[in-house]
């Protein structure tokens, strides 16, 4: 055991327990599916925010508290400073050789959301409620699909 100083403390450099304290048991997110997946739409839902212009814009929960936290942090208030940085590093180790995978998967649903969106516009100004594809095009989707997935391959994302 550790000797102490003539006010009863322990000399630096030395403790009354040489064992220190027991290893703690990390707790893991143990959350039902649905219950993750609830908060997952939540953190989806849109919201309205002032944006950088001073105009309302709309975005989702989850962009709007990370917004909120890092103007928070910005003026100052440390505890919002470190757990905005900490998202951020989540998202960056998130990402690590992936980036390039998820990036393009980025732009191709935003490509496939436009396309829809010209679809259902020609849809409404013939007034069918179909979408209506011609055979031609029908036919040179499959084939562009699997041209990108060889690109794809070549490239090693699979």
């Amino acid at each position: 055991m550790a000797e102490r100083n003539d006010k009863g403390q322990f000399e630096k450099g030395h403790t009354g327990n040489p064992l220190g304290r027991g290893a703690r048991r990390q707790r893991r997110h143990r959350l039902p599916v649905s219950n993750r997946l609830t908060a997952f739409e939540v953190a989806e839902m849109p919201i309205e925010m002032k944006g950088r212009d001073g105009e309302n814009e709309v975005t989702t929960y989850y962009r709007g508290v990370l917004i909120a936290m890092a103007r928070k942090g910005m003026a100052g208030h440390a505890p919002s400073q470190r757990a905005f940085l900490e998202q951020v590093d989540r998202a960056a180790a998130a990402y690590g050789d992936s980036h390039a995978l998820i990036q393009f998967l980025f732009r191709e649903t935003a490509r496939l959301e436009t396309l829809v969106d010209q679809y259902e516009a020609k849809a409404v100004t013939r007034r069918t409620g179909v979408l209506e594809v011609s055979q031609e095009e029908w036919d040179r989707r499959p084939a562009e699909l699997n041209e990108r997935w060889e690109k794809r391959k070549q490239i090693g994302f699979t």
